[in-house]
Parts: structure tokens; C-alpha cells; sequence
């Protein structure tokens, strides 16, 4: 029997997002950066992404890793679930 603990597989790594946790951010993607537009258009299709992630996660590397606000991650969840089309559907 081996006594080592089994390496994490991949998918608890994805699952937990601790696969994120180490990741460096070029500034331009930070607040007030010159690409903050296009990292908020690609949060909202990493929200819809099929990836087997927690929403937790999820929320976890959006506001600590990309520094979105909680408004900010609650605007680009709404985006993702559709809420934008419903808005404008009423404008």
C-alpha cells in the first residue's frame, strides 16, 4: 500500500479554483486599466462557461484576483444570466 496521499486530480483543482490562486494579472486588466472593458466582457463568458468550477469559485477569482467590486460581479452575473437582454428588451 502506498502511504503518499494521491496528487489532487484535476478536476478537484478546477472544482475548488485553487488552479487560479497563483495567477499574475497584467495591469492594464486592473481597475482603471486600458483593457478593464474587455476583461469585464470575458468574465461575463467565463461565468457562462460549461467548466466544472463553483460558483465560488467563480466569485472568489472575479473579485480577488481581477479586483471586480461586488457590484461590478453582480452586474456581469446578471449579463451572464441573461438580465442585459431583458433590460433592453424594455428600453
Amino acid at each position: 500500500m502506498r502511504s503518499v496521499p494521491p496528487e489532487r486530480s484535476r478536476r478537484q483543482l478546477l472544482t475548488t479554483g485553487e488552479h487560479m490562486k497563483d495567477k499574475k494579472i497584467k495591469p492594464e486588466y486592473l481597475p482603471g486599466g486600458a483593457k478593464r472593458e474587455e476583461a469585464r466582457a470575458n468574465a461575463v463568458k467565463y461565468l457562462q462557461a460549461a467548466i466544472p468550477v463553483t460558483q465560488q469559485a467563480r466569485h472568489e477569482f472575479l473579485t480577488t484576483v481581477l479586483k471586480f467590486t461586488e457590484t461590478e460581479y453582480l452586474d456581469i452575473l446578471n449579463q451572464a444570466s441573461s438580465g442585459a437582454l431583458a433590460d433592453s428588451a424594455w428600453n
